[in-house]
């Protein structure tokens, strides 16, 4: 794990870098873009989430336990069992599939099937609707109070309408609508959107099948670093270091890496075509922070090595 502070950096400010970076330390260009491309794919390994909460870390096999229990924690905080479904909240479930699908006469049945529930709510605004004698006038009302309802699907059986077994719709739904970040903070107690399936165990099953993506956004940067152009000089072995199982496992053709080179230039892009799926990496600010990273580590190395020379050139 990378610690001390990181001023975050630009595109420039890093390729700029790079260039003193080559001409103070006497390094040729090809090699040292080379290098320092394959340190930039591992710190976005690092430093794209899932991370420590102290920031970075994410190669780490703590991250990979952390992306698990953000997994686990979002599904529970929208996904129950349906036994576990009160009474309350099958009745607004089903308001809600009603106001969604525009269906009055499925509204009044769960009105009148629901009396004694509806007298236990503690929404006061859902038994002052209920209650109102004017029935086109409270369906209007129910409409607007459940208009950010998420459905789970039309059912002609009431008691089916919050019971949906097929998790992960629902969930890529609610990732999208939420960039990903944080869906149980967003959902916690939010009685417009809870599902329930079956039993426990499919909820279980399909935590433990998502656990298997932790990883895959960073695999991409595994993937660029892995097909870098060779060094022309001195050869640094795996320059940006051996990656864990758990990212590599992912490796498709979603990373990448293109070179041009000329006797006294080289155009070198590397890339991470899902590296910020639902804005995961521009919420961490990885980009920026990666190549600030980059900057304050040529620097340091360049210091390092000048004082190399100057105790050898003292001992002389």
């Amino acid at each position: 794990m990378v610690t001390g502070k990181i001023i975050p950096k630009t595109l420039k400010e890093f390729q700029d870098g790079l260039e003193q970076f080559a001409i103070a330390a006497n390094k040729d260009m090809y090699d040292t873009a080379i290098q320092q491309a394959a340190l930039l794919c591992r710190d976005s390994i690092v430093f794209t989430p899932p991370m420590l909460a102290s920031g970075g870390g994410g190669d780490t096999n703590p991250a990979k336990i952390l992306g698990e229990k953000a997994i686990k924690h979002d599904v529970k905080s929208f996904y129950k069992s349906e036994n576990s479904a009160s009474a309350a909240f099958r009745m607004y479930r089903s308001l809600g599939e009603a106001c969604k699908f525009n269906d009055k006469s499925m509204f009044d049945r769960v009105i009148k099937n629901n009396s004694g529930t509806l007298n236990s709510l503690k929404s006061n605004i859902v038994t002052k609707i209920a209650q109102d004698p004017d029935y086109d006038r409270a369906f209007q009302k129910a409409k607007n109070l459940f208009a950010r309802y998420h459905s789970a699907g039309k059912s002609n059986q009431l008691s089916s309408m919050i019971i949906n077994d097929n998790i992960q719709p629902v969930h890529d739904s609610l990732k999208s609508k939420y960039n990903g970040r944080k869906i149980r903070k967003k959902l916690k107690n939010d009685w417009l959107n809870q599902f329930f399936a079956s039993n426990e165990d499919i909820v279980k099953e399909y935590i433990d099948r998502t656990d298997d993506h932790v990883g895959k956004l960073k695999s991409g940067w595994a993937k660029a670093k892995k097909f870098l152009p060779k060094m022309r000089g001195k050869q640094i072995k795996n320059p940006g270091g051996e990656d864990p199982k758990w990212i590599t496992r992912h490796i498709q053709n979603t990373g990448y890496s293109h070179h041009n080179s000329t006797e006294n230039s080289i155009k070198l892009v590397v890339g991470n075509m899902i590296g910020d799926n639902n804005n995961v990496a521009t919420d961490a600010k990885t980009k920026s922070i990666v190549l600030g990273l980059r900057v304050k580590t040529m620097l340091e190395d360049l210091t390092k090595a000048l004082e190399r020379n100057k105790r050898k050139f003292n001992k002389k």
